[in-house]
């Protein structure tokens, strides 16, 4: 299945967008790939630009698994590379959001929620193929 590709897709798409609006945009720097938007007066981690980046490199991987081999895992590969990033990449975005949990950015928080579903997910769907395995066997 395809679609989680196609969402995927437009997640980086949307991002692009972050990234010409001059929004969600990460901290100072002086570094070679850093941005100055209008929005800001200093050039910052273009944080959007590499998460579209990392978006449209996994729209391949997810392509790749639903293309070659056909996986079921696609929405728990999403769920989980993408909560994994984004946990990540909020270490370095400079525009304050607000505090959920002491030490966790709200992004950060919800990102743990994705990586937890897209574990379960794909137990679910582990447990669920072997019962139908089991299924098939008997009836055989």
């Amino acid at each position: 299945m395809i679609a989680p590709a196609a969402i995927a897709l437009a997640h980086a798409i949307g991002r692009i967008g972050c990234f010409l609006a001059g929004c969600c945009y990460g901290e100072e720097t002086d570094a070679w790939y850093g941005i100055q938007f209008e929005t800001t007066d200093t050039k910052v981690i273009p944080t959007n630009l590499f998460e579209a980046l990392f978006l449209f490199a996994l729209v391949g991987v997810l392509l790749f698994l639903a293309l070659k081999f056909r996986s079921p895992y696609g929405a728990s590969v999403y769920l989980i590379a993408y909560g994994i990033w984004r946990f990540l990449i909020e270490y370095v975005r400079g525009d304050y959001r607000g505090s959920f949990i002491p030490g966790l950015t709200p992004s950060q928080f919800w990102s743990i929620i994705l990586v937890l579903l897209g574990i379960g997910y794909a137990v679910f769907q582990i447990l669920l193929a072997k019962r139908g395995k089991k299924t098939d066997e008997i009836q055989n």
